[in-house]
């Protein structure tokens, strides 16, 4: 791709003392970079370049800090810690045992408090239901104690207690036997 000759200007403002470089668009920024480095003999990169290796250095010892201190609390390389080094481990070790604990005890707190307020909302809506159908059974006439099942053509009817804790009883009346609720 050619481009045209680059220009480069420096500006001055005698009244601020101050120096502004403008360049031409035909370039990029790294290209006005590399030029002036060239020019003035500075390598701008070499100082960042630096600082990113040191800390590159740094990053590196933490992280085999790091892997050491977790192969130490797995059990392994245990063999070059002295008597001060095992008891400090020891009291780490402690210490994250009783936080998973804790966790762990909060955990499981919420979750009974959650199936507990699910089991009473789930009795309040039984007990709704319940007072429900005694009500329909009343408007209807019926005996709220017992309830009429229709199942079809093989059992004429059935009759049991409608408290299912309570426990069922059930009745069939055949086809030669008068069904009480008909009436007849």
């Amino acid at each position: 791709m050619a481009r045209g000759p680059i220009q480069i200007k420096k500006i001055e403002n005698a009244t601020h003392r101050q120096a502004h470089v403008y360049t031409s668009s035909s370039f990029s920024t790294k290209e006005f970079y590399d030029m002036y480095q060239k020019l003035n003999g500075v390598d701008l990169w070499s100082s960042c370049y630096e600082k990113m290796k040191e800390q590159l250095i740094k990053l590196k010892e933490v992280n085999l800090n790091l892997n050491r201190e977790i192969r130490h609390k797995m059990g392994e390389c245990l063999d070059g810690l002295n008597f001060e080094e095992l008891c400090t481990l020891e009291d780490k070790m402690e210490e994250t045992v009783m936080t998973v604990r804790e966790k762990k005890l909060k955990m499981i707190t919420s979750q009974t408090e959650n199936i507990k307020k699910k089991i009473r909302n789930s009795q309040n809506v039984d007990k709704d239901l319940r007072q429900k159908i005694a009500f329909l059974q009343e408007l209807r006439g019926e005996d709220p104690d017992y309830a009429k099942v229709e199942l079809g053509e093989e059992h004429k009817s059935f009759i049991g207690l409608s408290h299912a804790l309570h426990g069922i009883l059930a009745l069939n009346f055949s086809q030669t036997q008068p069904d009480p609720h008909s009436g007849a």
